[in-house]
């Protein structure tokens, strides 16, 4: 039985399709196709056979659902894995619900089975209507065909499709009241205060030092690599428009007209920019302004996507701040680096990159690329993976840069050939060497002490006692505390602090909050409770333990209930499905507890093998279903041909 419980959503998931009406599209798969050995039994399940070409099918099935890009594991790796064996122990249970059916002895007309096969959308158009030419199309097609395996699918589906319809029937019962209660939930907006309990816990200096002794690893100070680089900027230089912008307004010509002819500001009102004073928090190129004085014009200042020009008319102190402001006005030309120019330079990189590890060096490789002679070479020291900044590159850059040069060191430390590896970065490319490389040590226990000590009390918080010694704690605040704030102050040391959410419903989650409770366990907690009233314990997808208590309530508008009639058919059929699943499930676990241990049942093991790829001489990972089969179930005869199946009305 352990398969099945393990594998409970693979088996629901599996018996709706299989046991389902079956899919017709055009070139119907059934038979032996994929199956070369021909259409042999694979087991049989208290006289209901299990066809090998179904399980060929199911598997390639689960294969293709594995398939990632051109990546596909083979049938023997799918053994290997344990999904063939999965596959096969849903099919067993497909088969005892087909043998349940069986003993009602349901009859399926034929006109009823030709219907079936119309219905299929593959015969109808976009509007859902029957096209006989389509259909009569696809049957001529098929001649030849021996349709009794065609026909005995979809008797067997139908005869089913009505068994499992009559067991499922009671999960069909949805009350009124549940879904007006899930209606109102959805649409009362809530928030809550909150309150995580968290007893303490003080690590002994004997567990400290036991985990300290058996993780020194993890206490490793990361390694410091010093590398040499050459930048290569992706931004575009000044224009000759821009060059000749300054020189023009520094000869004095008028700067409002200058900006009102040349500007690609949208708003150009000759480029004027008011008083202005200098922010806290300054744009970079901003900067430049601020150290102009009355009547300076500045160089081309790079920008966004262009370069600016300023001009700074006057300079006073705001009497009421006391800040220095400029009387300023500004000119944008917009400046892009062609693609034929950044291609050009991406290729100076690559072409330093490549003599570089031709000659062993960096400094080399600039004397000897063409275009390089001008490029310098930098050093940055002490880069580590706990230091976000690195010498001269861009914090936006560092990450990708830190990433090469470690990969480099790891190269290094293989005795590999160093790559020189080209890093592209926001606006600038980096051509990296590795230098050296300072390997981390292990630091004493006395000065990772509190680190240690954190780990240790991580570790007893994930533990269950400690789960329970939360809820137990939970428990005892509620007694003795009318309200959060109460709790908090009679336990500061085993609550954290008091935090509100934002309004939320039953349909939200608060993740974004760092909040990981289920919504559903809250509405089901404040349920006909007052505000302010401690409630709880809940407990959160992390195992975390909360008092809660409700700060405001917000009705429902009547514009929330005029879309509740639409709202409530999708929760009756959500409800529903989740109903007809659950029941489906407890009925097949019933089914195998009560059949398979007093019916006869068998697997072929040498079909088995053969459907797998598993050769007679090869040795194998066994077959796991941890049920004990009974041997000596006889093979079924071949149905006979059955004829054509009728045409449809032209």
């Amino acid at each position: 039985m352990h398969i099945f419980r393990d594998h409970k959503r693979a088996l629901l998931v599996f018996m709706f399709f299989a046991i389902g009406v079956p899919m017709l599209f055009f070139g119907i798969p059934w038979g032996d196709q994929g199956f070369n050995a021909g259409d042999v039994e694979l087991a049989r399940v208290g006289g209901v056979p299990v066809m090998a070409s179904e399980f060929y099918r199911n598997l390639d099935a689960a294969r293709q659902r594995m398939t990632r890009g051109d990546e596909s594991p083979t049938f023997k790796e799918l053994h290997e894995q344990g999904v063939a064996g999965n596959v096969l122990d849903e099919m067993i249970s497909s088969a005892l619900i087909r043998r349940e059916e069986q003993k009602r002895g349901f009859r399926v007309d034929r006109s009823l089975v030709e219907e079936r096969l119309r219905d299929d959308a593959s015969f109808k158009d976009d509007a859902g209507n029957f096209i006989p030419s389509r259909y009569n199309a696809w049957v001529s097609a098929q001649e030849g065909r021996d349709w009794t395996p065609i026909y005995k699918s979809i008797q067997e589906g139908v005869a089913r499709e009505v068994y499992m319809t009559t067991v499922l029937a009671p999960a069909n019962r949805v009350l009124d009241r549940e879904i007006e209660r899930e209606l109102i939930d959805r649409s009362t907006k809530i928030q809550i205060e909150y309150l995580k309990v968290e007893p303490a816990v003080t690590p002994t200096d004997e567990e400290i030092q036991q985990e300290y002794d058996e993780n020194k690893e993890a206490y490793r100070k990361p390694a410091k690599h010093t590398a040499d680089y050459v930048a290569i900027s992706l931004l575009p230089e000044p224009s000759e428009e821009v060059l000749d912008i300054v020189s023009r307004a520094r000869a004095g010509e008028d700067f409002a007209a200058l900006a009102d002819a040349h500007s690609d500001l949208i708003t150009k009102n000759g480029g004027d920019l008011d008083w202005v004073a200098e922010r806290e928090v300054e744009l970079d190129y901003r900067k430049p302004l601020f150290a102009l004085g009355a009547g300076e014009i500045s160089d081309p200042v790079r920008g966004p996507n262009g370069f600016y020009i300023y001009k700074v008319e006057d300079v006073r102190e705001n009497e009421d701040t006391g800040q220095t402001e400029r009387k300023a006005r500004h000119i944008y030309v917009q400046v892009d680096l062609s693609e034929e120019e950044r291609t050009a330079r991406i290729e100076l990189a690559q072409a330093i990159s490549a003599k570089a590890a031709e000659l062993k060096g960096l400094p080399a490789a600039l004397g000897e690329v063409e275009g390089a002679g001008n490029l310098a070479v930098r050093r940055a020291a002490g880069i580590s993976t706990s230091d976000p900044e690195i010498e001269g590159v861009a914090l936006a850059d560092a990450p990708a840069f830190r990433s090469a040069v470690v990969a480099e060191a790891g190269r290094k430390k293989s005795e590999e050939a160093l790559t020189y590896p080209v890093v592209t970065g926001k606006d600038t490319l980096y051509v990296a060497e590795l230098v050296s490389t300072e390997e981390g040590i292990i630091p004493e226990l006395a000065e990772v002490r509190d680190q240690v000590a954190d780990d240790v009390r991580q570790k007893k918080k994930n533990e269950e006692a400690y789960r329970e010694e939360a809820a137990a704690l939970a428990e005892r605040i509620k007694v003795e505390a009318a309200t959060l704030d109460e709790a908090k102050a009679k336990f500061p040391d085993a609550t954290a602090e008091i935090k509100e959410t934002r309004p939320f419903t039953k349909a939200d989650f608060l993740f974004q909050e760092q909040l990981y409770l289920q919504t559903s366990d809250v509405y089901a907690a404040i349920e006909g409770k007052p505000e302010g009233q401690v409630l709880g314990p809940l407990t959160d997808f992390l195992g975390g333990t909360y008092l809660i208590a409700l700060t405001n309530r917000q009705e429902p508008t009547e514009e929330d209930k005029a879309n509740w009639d639409e709202e409530g058919k999708r929760l009756r059929e959500q409800r529903t499905q989740m109903a007809q699943m659950q029941m489906l499930q407890d009925y097949l676990e019933f089914l195998r507890e009560r059949e398979l241990n007093r019916i006869k049942w068998d697997i072929n093991i040498n079909v088995y093998n053969s459907v797998v790829g598993i050769r007679p001489d090869e040795a194998a990972t066994p077959l796991e279903i941890e049920i004990p089969a009974v041997e000596g179930a006889e093979s079924s005869g071949a149905d006979a041909a059955a004829e054509t199946p009728a045409e449809g009305e032209s």
